[in-house]
């Protein structure tokens, strides 16, 4: 009797061991799997919304501060090396950095504003995914290992893996390339180069100490919200995959994922009133993909879902040629102060 007492005690003990460590299990697999999420799409897309507002005035006060500095200085060479940056960049398609070095900004800087907008979300538009490579190669190896995860695993888990992931990484990468300081530096050598293409100053390093003096200030704070939308989309985000988008240039205009910002407005809402290639993208804008699936796991045929939650504001084609026109006494100026 004592010893089949003494038995039926260990085989106890035994069992509440196990339950604890199945209970345990089931919490971290409930931690795993669980797609709830502390940041809502409006609230990021409030945060695109200002970062956008911030870079239309910076760019439009960098644009107007240098009014009497354009073609001061006929130096080709430099202005040409500025371009070929910029080109080399590929942060400005080629008919706008043409109309940049061309034009006669004294009057109206309007091109240079357009122009610095561009360079700026389009940096900005690399830094804010959480996949941004050009200061950590490290990353690149990670995201094609998060690609593959996507075509085979549910949503849960292979946004549970990115979250995760991107967090413990965070502090394996130097501070420097963490943090706001470096991508406002290169951000102030693009801008920089706007500028000299314009022929406004004498070297590139006076242009970049120029423009990190005068507007560094605002610069870090763009990059900072930008930084954080990227922190958001890779580590908070779970149920669902938070992208900022641009529209490239010489692309097909798609109303139902871009808008005109120079359309007329007596036409914005109509149908079909904008067409014709994209010159470039002024103003970001915000896409959410979910996995697409029935059964809730995940397998090689089920989709994404793509959802605008907020349209780029891109510029046409045809309204360059129309601001060019204009400039030189033969266009129309219907619809002029639409980007201003």
């Amino acid at each position: 009797m004592e010893k089949a007492l003494l038995q039926a005690e260990t085989e106890n003990k035994n069992l509440k061991a196990l339950l604890e460590t199945r209970t345990a299990e089931l919490k971290e697999a409930q931690t795993y799997l669980s797609k709830v999420d502390d940041v809502t799409d409006s609230e990021v897309v409030r945060l695109v919304d200002r970062i956008n507002s911030l870079i239309f005035q910076t760019a439009a006060k960098i644009a107007d501060d240098f009014l009497r500095f354009y073609g001061a200085r006929d130096d080709s060479a430099l202005a040409e090396a500025a371009a070929g940056r910029l080109e080399k960049s590929t942060l400005v398609g080629t008919q706008l950095l043409q109309a940049l070095r061309t034009e006669d900004h004294s009057e109206d800087p309007i091109l240079v504003q357009i122009a610095l907008q561009v360079v700026m979300s389009t940096f900005l538009y690399h830094l804010a995914s959480p996949w941004f490579t050009s200061f950590d190669k490290q990353t690149a190896f990670v995201h094609s290992i998060y690609a593959e995860m996507c075509k085979h695993e549910p949503q849960s888990v292979f946004g549970r893996w990115r979250a995760m992931t991107l967090t413990h990484m965070r502090p394996l990468i130097p501070d420097q390339y963490n943090g706001a300081s470096m991508a406002r530096s290169r951000l102030a050598e693009h801008i920089g180069d706007v500028l000299l293409a314009c022929g406004t100053h004498p070297s590139p390093d006076q242009a970049r100490a120029m423009v990190t003096e005068g507007y560094g200030k605002g610069l870090k704070q763009i990059v900072t919200h930008v930084l954080d939308l990227r922190r958001i989309a890779g580590e908070r985000v779970v149920s669902r995959d938070l992208q900022v988008v641009v529209a490239w240039p010489a692309g097909p205009f798609a109303a139902e994922t871009m808008e005109d910002e120079w359309a007329n407005p007596k036409h914005r809402d109509g149908a079909n009133q904008s067409s014709g290639p994209v010159l470039c993208t002024t103003r970001l804008g915000l896409i959410k993909l979910e996995r697409k699936t029935e059964t809730g796991k995940g397998t090689e045929g089920d989709s994404m879902r793509r959802v605008v939650l907020l349209k780029p504001k891109v510029m046409l084609e045809s309204t360059l040629k129309g601001l060019l026109a204009e400039s030189r006494g033969d266009g129309s100026t219907e619809g002029r102060t639409a980007g201003r």
